[in-house]
């Protein structure tokens, strides 16, 4: 059974998921698909994240439920966030400012699921379920997306 250290979970925004989040997503590629799944198929951006980066160190998706501080702040505060900066021009200024809060937004909930993550036990390397994920269970496109996101990943971690 592979569980992190105590100390990480006193870790603040900036943890080894952040990190890693930051380098995967600027590799463009493994960004469109990502982008993808989240618009085509209402899939978190962050459990994803968090999804390729315990495949990357052959760790399991964990068996406990996503914590609530982490699915409220997601409810409360990143998609109006989004919604907010969707809504607006590309144009208009205020766009880059909620893309830059919004992009905070995010950093706080990967620090919310690394948080709970240290707590957790993985003892497989199975992967998350299409509907942890945030996407339908009968979605069988974007479980192939997500394989497909998946393959990318590794090879720009390469």
């Amino acid at each position: 059974m592979k569980k992190m250290p105590p100390k990480c979970a006193t870790d603040t925004l900036d943890n080894p998921l952040w990190q890693f989040a930051l380098g995967i997503y600027a590799h463009t590629e493994v960004q469109q698909r990502l982008l993808q799944l989240q618009d085509e198929h209402s899939a978190d951006v962050l459990l994803l994240l968090l999804q390729l980066w315990l495949h990357q160190r052959g760790d399991g998706w964990p068996d406990a439920e996503l914590p609530s501080r982490y699915l409220l702040w997601r409810e409360q505060m990143i998609w109006p966030l989004r919604r907010l900066r969707r809504q607006l021009d590309k144009t208009v200024p205020l766009r880059a400012s909620l893309q830059q809060v919004e992009i905070e937004a995010e950093q706080q909930g990967l620090a919310y699921l690394w948080q709970w993550l240290a707590l957790q036990e993985r003892s497989s390397t199975a992967l998350a379920q299409c509907w942890q994920v945030g996407c339908a269970t009968d979605d069988v496109q974007a479980s192939e997306r997500i394989q497909q996101l998946l393959v990318v990943a590794e090879q720009a971690s390469n």
